[in-house]
């Protein structure tokens, strides 16, 4: 399994504070069968500012103590980017890292809110020829109220992540039921572990799939953590979904009632 969204790097954000902590979490990951893990602190979210070639050097740090320590764990650089009008520009300027310094970026709105200018940043980054994939939806307080909006966004290219955890009751009753949704409806890409800790957030992504296997296709959540992950890391395009049975119920004619 491969997991795009992991806090795995030391010192860098609230994830683990010092080498052991992530070398924990790493046999945590390894012993849940995840052999891939994109190693994503966060970044201009107003507390921490990780640029590029900081996140490059802890990588090369971890991947080596790692092999130390024969961790069979395959380590690659991305980050968790906070939405920001300013994203473009910062990724044209090198100041941002994409997953493996490709086209992907994870992309993380407030919790509490959903930016208006964020269908414009979505198309400007779709435009430049990025890939937003935007993280954990599902604990949006305004996207669990209003899931349509998110509908537009996958029609125009956004990937969609949802985290594991969220799919056990991990972060409460209104994310599992929003992740749920978002699975009903085929919306979502990518399940990642979002993790931080050995202990309050551990990089575990079996449980979660097995949580959606009950909601959708045990094949198709496979392919979240396994074929569409490895496509993000090639840099090549996901494969594009059908949409046309669920936006052509009647009900959906409020939906597009919002943009036009």
């Amino acid at each position: 399994m491969i997991d795009i969204h992991c806090h795995l790097l030391p010192g860098l954000d609230d994830g683990p504070k010092d080498l052991e902590d992530s070398l924990s979490m790493a046999r945590i990951a390894v012993a849940d069968g995840i052999q891939v893990i994109v190693a994503t602190p966060h970044t201009l979210n107003g507390v921490y500012l990780n640029h590029r070639e900081v996140i490059l050097g802890r990588t090369r740090v971890l991947r080596e103590a790692l092999a130390e320590q024969n961790i069979p764990l395959i380590l690659y650089p991305g980050a968790d980017v906070h939405f920001n009008a300013d994203l473009i520009r910062r990724l044209e300027a090198e100041e941002v890292l994409p997953i493996n310094g490709g086209k992907y970026v994870l992309l993380e709105l407030p919790n509490q809110s959903v930016p208006l200018t964020a269908k414009e940043v979505f198309f400007g980054l779709r435009v430049k020829g990025y890939f937003p994939i935007i993280t954990h939806l599902e604990r949006n307080l305004v996207i669990q109220r209003e899931l349509d909006i998110v509908g537009d966004w996958v029609q125009h290219g956004a990937v969609i992540q949802i985290t594991a955890n969220s799919l056990t009751g991990g972060f409460g009753g209104k994310a599992y039921d929003c992740a749920c949704r978002l699975l009903e409806r085929g919306w979502v890409d990518i399940i990642a572990t979002d993790a931080h800790s050995a202990k309050w957030r551990p990089p575990v992504l079996s449980k979660g799939l097995q949580s959606a296997s009950e909601i959708i296709s045990p094949a198709e959540v496979l392919k979240m953590v396994t074929t569409y992950p490895k496509s993000i890391l090639r840099n090549e395009p996901l494969p594009e979904k059908d949409f046309s049975e669920f936006f052509s119920k009647p009900a959906k004619k409020k939906f597009f009632s919002r943009f036009f």
